[in-house]
């Protein structure tokens, strides 16, 4: 082998090196970001919030919601069935379901969340396939105030989720389920599993609830 060779061997071999070592410093510089904490907000003192979501599945839909106050105590929760048609769909018809719940019982002010980002532009569209949806959505979103409808993270509506999950056990029983009662949910224990006090309840139209905020 000439001196010619070995030097270019050498050469590639340092730059080899060279690479595997800055290469091995990135990574092992490269701050990793801690796994999020994140939790369920509670609404403004004095104030409520809203938190709907949809289960779209091969077969069946499912809708649910709950209503909180700032002290993360449960004011109301509804659960049923809905027509099998899209996921979207399911998310507006929790939420038409839900607004249409906290109107009927004077339940404001009020905050609204839901971890579906599509919804909320879909609430601000002239999307035909859901018109009368969302002419509905913004119905009670006008006698309710005009709440800002916001994105949460999914990990802030397990209990939501939980409820639209269980319509699917609703057949076609389309006329939501309400609970006026339920074990206490802590700000700090979204994703622990509840009990829902009462299969059906019937609730008084109008009840006032209505607060300054």
């Amino acid at each position: 082998m000439t001196r010619v060779n070995i030097l270019h061997n050498h050469i590639t071999q340092q730059a080899a090196e060279f690479t595997y070592l800055a290469s091995y410093t990135c990574k092992t510089n490269r701050k990793i970001k801690p796994a999020k904490n994140i939790k369920w907000n509670p609404p403004t003192a004095l104030c409520y919030k809203l938190n709907i979501d949809g289960a779209f599945s091969a077969n069946t839909t499912g809708i649910g919601g709950l209503i909180r106050n700032f002290n993360a105590e449960w004011i109301l929760g509804f659960s049923g069935s809905a027509p099998h048609d899209s996921t979207i769909f399911a998310e507006l018809y929790a939420l038409t379901h839900g607004l249409k719940l906290a109107y009927e019982n004077n339940i404001a002010p009020l905050e609204v969340d839901v971890d579906a980002k599509d919804l909320i532009l879909l609430l601000h569209s002239q999307n035909i396939d859901f018109s009368n949806l969302i002419a509905d959505c913004r119905y009670y979103l006008g006698q309710l105030g005009n709440p800002v409808v916001e994105h949460a993270y999914r990990e802030q509506n397990m209990i939501a989720d939980q409820l639209a999950k269980a319509g699917h056990n609703f057949g076609k029983e389309y006329l939501p389920r309400v609970f006026e009662n339920a074990e206490t949910i802590n700000s700090n224990d979204e994703g622990k599993k509840f009990h829902l006090a009462s299969k059906k309840q019937h609730l008084s139209p109008h009840r006032e609830l209505r607060v300054s905020c």
